[in-house]
């Protein structure tokens, strides 16, 4: 988030934040490979169905 890093596991608490720009770093499934993406601000939302990002732009 736009104040410091965070990580979610299955059953967060939802909630929503907005990004700073730098790499977004996604772990698909329990013990998987992670898959990072570089984003330029943005939100994030938690909730429960997933992880959900508004990237203004990602690259």
């Amino acid at each position: 988030g736009s104040e410091g890093d965070f990580g979610a596991m299955a059953g967060h608490a939802p909630f929503m934040t907005t990004l700073k720009d730098g790499p977004l770093t996604v772990f698909k499934t329990p013990g998987g490979a992670p898959e990072t993406i570089n984003v330029s601000g943005g939100f994030a939302e938690i909730g429960a169905g997933g992880l959900t990002v508004l990237a203004e732009s990602v690259g």
